[in-house]
Parts: structure tokens; C-alpha cells; sequence
């Protein structure tokens, strides 16, 4: 199990541990090690992707969060169909590789190929372009655009799936945030490093110093 809540707790429970470095150990609440937690989290994620010599960086295919019914909407001043981006925070990658997938809802053969924006004048000049009918999207302020290929299918989409790439913070406390095996390993180690950058407070309420007992 990889809920959020748990994932912090274990991270505290060793950081409470006697393989905890002696100067951090015992030292930090809950709330305090949730926020380093969402901090390794991230440069986990940095990791990956820098360390995947796949042009398409599949294995982050295992760490994405499932929106199972996003709107379709139309803008009829572009005559394009989109859709908001559901959520508040996509992870930050080069070339919207946050974007993992997008197709149709019960139907995951069925993926939409991500394109570069503006590009779709270029690519319509292309004979490729009408022999090909997977629809494209891009990425456009906090929306993603579908080429008119969406019109093809029949029933034209209401709803789509996604799969994104999003921070620790995007994950409700009891929600399951993706996590490869030896992940938790790994994030264990970086929010140790990360503590052992940062003083601990002087002061910490009573309240929110119990630790997790192991």
C-alpha cells in the first residue's frame, strides 16, 4: 500500500529509527516531514526521468495519477475541441512529458499522440497527414487541444482519460500515490539528505512531536 499518509508515516518511523543519521533523528513532526517527503518526491521523479534513455520516457508511465472522466468541451471560436487540465499542477518535464496518456475511457488501445503546438499547419501539408486518424493534441494554458480527428470518432468523446504526472501535493492523505518498488527506499534517503541541509527548529509544540512508534 502507497497511500500518501503512509508514505509519509513510514519516512517518519525512519527517521525515528535507530538507521536515522543521530542528528536528525527524533527531530521532526509530521506536518514538517510531509512537506520533505513531497520535496523527494519530486527530485525522485527528476530522477527518473533524467536516467531513462527512452526517447518517449516510458517509465514514467508507472508514476501517473488516473483521471478517469475529463470534460470535453468546444471552443467554437478556434473550432477546436478541448479539454482543462485537471488538475491544479501538472509535475514540471520538458516537452509535456507530464502528459502520459490520453484516450478514450474504456478503451486504453485507443491513445491520442501528443504534437507540438502551432505545428498543426506544418503537419497538415503532410501526406502522412491523411492517412493517420489517431487524434493529436497539444498542451495550451492550462488545456489540451485534440486535432479534428476527435470529430471521427463516433460517438464524438464527452469524457477522456488521462494519466498525468503530478507533485505529492496533488494526492489527497488517503489517496495511493504511485511508487516503484524500492521507491520508498529511495525517497527515505533524499528526505534525509534534505534534512541534514536544513537545521531543525528549535522549538516544536509538543503536540506534533510524537513520533510513530516502529
Amino acid at each position: 500500500m502507497n497511500e500518501k499518509r503512509q508514505i509519509i508515516e513510514a519516512t517518519q518511523r525512519y527517521l525515528g529509527g535507530g538507521n536515522a543519521p543521530p542528528d536528525i533523528r527524533k527531530k521532526y513532526p509530521y506536518d514538517i516531514v510531509s512537506v520533505y517527503v513531497g520535496m523527494a518526491y519530486g527530485l525522485y521523479i527528476n530522477e527518473i526521468y533524467k536516467s531513462d534513455t527512452d526517447p518517449n520516457k516510458v517509465f514514467l508511465d508507472s508514476l501517473t495519477k488516473a483521471y478517469p472522466a475529463v470534460a470535453v468541451s468546444n471552443d467554437t471560436t478556434r473550432g477546436e475541441r478541448y479539454s482543462l487540465i485537471p488538475t491544479s499542477k501538472l509535475f514540471p518535464l520538458p516537452n509535456n512529458h507530464s502528459v502520459r496518456f490520453i484516450g478514450l475511457v474504456g478503451d486504453q488501445t485507443t491513445k491520442f499522440i501528443p504534437r507540438v503546438n502551432n505545428s498543426a499547419w506544418v503537419f497538415s501539408q503532410l501526406e502522412v497527414n491523411t492517412m493517420l486518424t489517431s487524434v493529436r493534441y497539444y498542451v495550451e494554458d492550462g488545456k489540451i487541444f485534440y486535432s479534428s480527428h476527435i470529430e471521427d470518432i463516433d460517438p464524438i468523446p464527452e469524457t477522456l482519460l488521462m494519466k498525468l504526472v503530478v507533485p505529492f501535493t496533488e494526492y489527497a492523505s488517503d489517496e495511493e500515490v504511485p511508487l516503484p518498488w524500492g521507491g520508498d527506499i529511495r525517497i527515505f534517503d533524499l528526505v534525509v539528505q534534505l534534512l541534514r541541509q536544513t537545521p531543525p527548529p528549535d522549538e516544536i509544540n509538543d503536540a506534533n512531536t510524537t513520533q510513530i512508534e516502529t
